[in-house]
């Protein structure tokens, strides 16, 4: 990869808060073990209308710098 590859990854959840986190979590880690720099990925998780409550995995998303649409 080059010194200017940029990630974009979308994310969809429905009742699944705490593995959207550690899927986060993990593309996170996976790019900064690769030597990426953080600002080159961007990460956006979309709340498909969840009727669980989702409001505290979803306020770690956005703790963890996700972009959260609810």
């Amino acid at each position: 990869m080059s010194a200017d590859t940029r990630l974009s990854a979308l994310i969809v959840n429905y009742n699944t808060g705490a593995l959207a986190v550690g899927c986060v979590r993990s593309l996170q880690h996976e790019w900064r073990r690769a030597g990426r720099p953080p600002e080159t990925l961007t990460i956006v998780v979309v709340d498909n209308a969840s009727p669980q409550d989702q409001t505290e995995h979803l306020a770690e998303l956005e703790r963890l710098g996700v972009d959260v649409l609810r």
